[in-house]
């Protein structure tokens, strides 16, 4: 009853205002009560019989009893979870999963229809980069926004080298003079010594580190605060060839190294619009293809205002000089 549980509390929470409050930490969680519109959600989760009571640290005798007074009249009505063996939920994250051919991708079965998706915006890796479950075929999919590209959240950058140690005193030989390679002065490291070995090694290659790109962080709160965990549609766009099933004229929202790509139907507006006109993403030539016409002129009419107003992305941009 897992997943029963969690889709009540999302769906009673999603777009609401509440407040948290930290009544203690015990090892590496914190434990604190929400409250929306006045109300304990403890209290309410208990009272829908979507969770058991624990007396906890911190609690007054009266909410204790309390909490205790409405789990046991939620299980003596047989709500929530003592209602019964849950659904759960069979997530499906291959394209064998959903009776699909093998090596099909999980997502095989949406190229059929022409219809949005229903999903539910589980994860957003960077802000034109996501995770949704299609709630009716019970699957997984990463998706990327059509025609934009986001500052990369992880984007792998060469660490700063370390700092070299100096090299070591020379040892002296006889009359003071350095001990070098012959015995002369050239003050080259002795054959067949760690330190010739390590001075005709090739160097390191360089290591690498994942860290935010410029507005990365900005962009993907930009998302989360909007579409995170909220059950919108979201519709394939329109492309051309993939490698799975070869020549697919028309296959939507795939490229040809089968990365599926979309727009989120919102009655707000176009997401992706709104990111490029906030200066947070970049118009990409190739998938902005996939888009309807009169979607990608308001795409670049966005960039376009994102560029004169130098936003974000664009700080110091210049317009290009025609000689």
């Amino acid at each position: 009853m897992a997943w029963e549980s969690r889709e009540f509390l999302r769906q009673l929470t999603i777009g609401k205002q509440v407040a948290f409050k930290v009544d203690y930490k015990g090892g590496m969680r914190t434990f604190g009560t929400v409250t929306m519109d006045n109300e304990s959600l403890n209290a309410v989760v208990a009272r829908e019989g979507w969770a058991k009571v624990n007396a906890r640290e911190g609690d007054s005798a009266t909410e204790a009893e309390e909490l205790k007074r409405l789990g046991a009249a939620a299980e003596a009505a047989r709500k929530g979870m003592y209602a019964g063996p849950g659904r759960g939920r069979d997530v499906k994250w291959s394209g064998v999963d959903t009776g699909a051919a093998a090596g099909a991708p999980v997502w095989a079965w949406a190229l059929v229809s022409c219809a949005p998706l229903r999903v539910v915006i589980e994860h957003v890796r960077d802000g034109s980069s996501l995770r949704a479950y299609v709630v009716a075929e019970s699957a997984m999919i990463n998706f990327g926004l059509a025609g934009i590209a986001c500052p990369r959240v992880n984007a792998p950058r060469v660490a700063p080298p370390a700092a070299t140690p100096p090299p070591a005193a020379a040892s002296s030989g006889e009359g003071g003079e350095a001990a070098t390679n012959g015995g002369g002065s050239g003050g080259g490291p002795a054959p067949g010594t760690a330190a010739a070995v390590a001075a005709a090694a090739p160097p390191a290659a360089a290591a690498t580190v994942d860290q935010p790109e410029p507005f990365a962080l900005e962009a993907r709160h930009f998302v989360e605060t909007r579409l995170l965990n909220r059950e919108v549609d979201i519709l394939l766009e329109a492309s051309g060839v993939t490698q799975w099933g070869g020549e697919q004229g028309g296959v939507r929202g795939v490229d040809k190294y089968d990365n599926l790509y979309g727009t989120v139907v919102h009655a707000k507006g176009n997401i992706a619009v709104e990111l490029v006109r906030s200066g947070l993403a970049r118009m990409v030539d190739w998938t902005s293809a996939f888009l309807p016409r009169d979607v990608a002129i308001a795409m670049r009419s966005a960039e376009n205002e994102a560029k004169r107003a130098q936003l974000r992305l664009w700080r110091g941009w210049t317009p290009p000089t025609i000689k």
